[in-house]
């Protein structure tokens, strides 16, 4: 019975192969976690416990060194538990299994020669991938086969596989790989590739495959054929692309800034070697960024980049900033006008027409009171009662400080871009 591990994304951590180090380790992982339990090899009986295929450590090997490849390590236990092997293919290797045999293999020794159980499964996967002219199919010189996906036999991590498989084709696509192919032939692996995406092609039914007149890979559990399933992958520029793995907290640190400058410069040689019409094409500039641009100002952040979340204690932050400031411009339009203003904000249309309707009712009273002109007169004086002229323009001008305030409210709740932001800073 195997052991289950949930809640692992946190602590897995995946990376590239790098070293005869790693090649071995995941030559060990091969040995022990795929060899005695893919289905084919089961079949036949492949390997026996107890010995290893030298032919077949060679052939793994040379896949390994492409760069195609993933490892899954456990940060806790610092135990490998997953590996994603691919390679390219091309339509000139037309033997190409041969050639990627190490080339100082002695062929007349006995234990350098390929095993004959794995020539007939290197022939059920050359018919299965000959039924169909992948190259032709999708107007491509080349693509990546996943080649071998396997996990830990003997801990589960649910959902490692699919997460695997992600990845490697995250390292394919940063490759510029259009195409990705594999023969899958477990029933389980099978239902990863077609959650990922992966359309099947053609498949060879166990049962039905008999090169020499009866079944060689006897149907066994719920594994019932091969099927040839491919990807069609959406690639971006070499400027765009940026591989991203899943660090665990405690090893993020070992990320260095001489590591930071290789990838740069990888990247930067990748885009001179380049076609002049796949190079990086510069993307229009906002209004914001030329006027930047024209006081000799620029900003180093990555254009459309997602703002992080604002905390609880950072919204209640701003609020309170808000209503400082808020209070602060009230002040500053009451010491320019010379009144006390009892609201907030200015008043309205509607209570500066109320205030009008006011003086009115008291300008028309004292003219009831008055009996001679020059008494009218006198009384307009000691009352300070104003024209409707002098109305007007007041309540036009309170109208022209609400609409400036709200204004100004309104510039101070919108939050400034990233760039602006920099731009400032001295």
């Amino acid at each position: 019975m195997s052991k289950t591990v949930n809640d692992w994304e946190d602590r897995i951590e995946f990376r590239l192969p790098k070293g005869l180090e790693d090649e071995d380790l995941m030559l060990d992982f091969v040995n022990q976690h795929f060899i005695p339990l893919e289905p084919l090899n089961v079949a036949i009986n492949l390997c026996e416990p107890g010995y290893r295929m030298l032919w077949f450590d060679n052939f793994v090997r040379a896949y390994i060194r492409e760069n195609l490849s993933l490892m899954a390590f456990d940060t806790i236990t610092n135990d490998l538990v997953g590996v994603a092997i691919c390679t390219e293919c091309r339509p000139e290797s037309d033997d190409k299994e041969e050639s990627n045999v190490d080339e100082k293999k002695d062929e007349n020794v006995r234990w350098g020669q390929r095993p004959r159980k794995f020539g007939k499964i290197l022939e059920l996967l050359q018919e299965l991938t000959g039924s169909v002219d992948l190259f032709a199919k999708y107007e491509v010189d080349r693509y990546a086969e996943f080649f071998i996906l396997c996990t830990h036999s003997g801990i589960r991590y649910p959902g490692l596989g699919t997460r695997l498989s992600y990845k490697i084709m995250d390292v394919v696509k940063a490759k510029g790989f259009n195409v990705m192919v594999t023969e899958a032939t477990s029933y389980f692996s099978q239902k990863i590739f077609a959650r990922i995406g992966f359309d099947t092609l053609s498949e060879i039914k166990y049962d039905k495959y008999k090169p020499e007149g009866e079944v060689l890979f006897p149907q066994h559990n719920n594994h019932e054929a091969i099927k040839l399933m491919v990807k069609k992958l959406k690639t971006t520029s070499s400027w765009q692309i940026v591989v991203t793995v899943q660090l665990h907290p405690a090893n993020e640190g070992k990320m260095t800034k001489k590591n930071n400058e290789a990838n740069f410069h990888q990247l930067q040689k990748r885009q001179k070697s380049l076609s002049p019409d796949r190079q990086r094409r510069p993307l229009p500039l906002d209004p914001i960024e030329q006027m930047m641009l024209k006081r000799g100002r620029s900003s180093t952040l990555p254009r459309n980049s997602k703002q992080r979340v604002m905390t609880a204690y950072e919204k209640d932050r701003q609020e309170q900033i808000d209503r400082e400031n808020r209070i602060l411009l009230r002040k500053i339009l009451e010491q320019h006008h010379g009144i006390r203003r009892q609201s907030v904000i200015p008043g309205t249309e509607a209570a500066t027409s109320g205030g009008s309707a006011q003086r009115h009712f008291n300008y028309g009273a004292t003219l009831r009171k008055s009996r001679s002109p020059e008494r009218t007169i006198k009384n307009l004086q000691d009352h300070n009662i104003k024209t409707s002229r002098q109305i007007n323009q007041q309540r036009q001008r309170h109208k022209r400080d609400y609409e400036n305030l709200l204004l100004l409210q309104k510039i101070q709740n919108v939050r400034p871009s990233r760039q602006i932001a920099t731009s400032f800073r001295p």
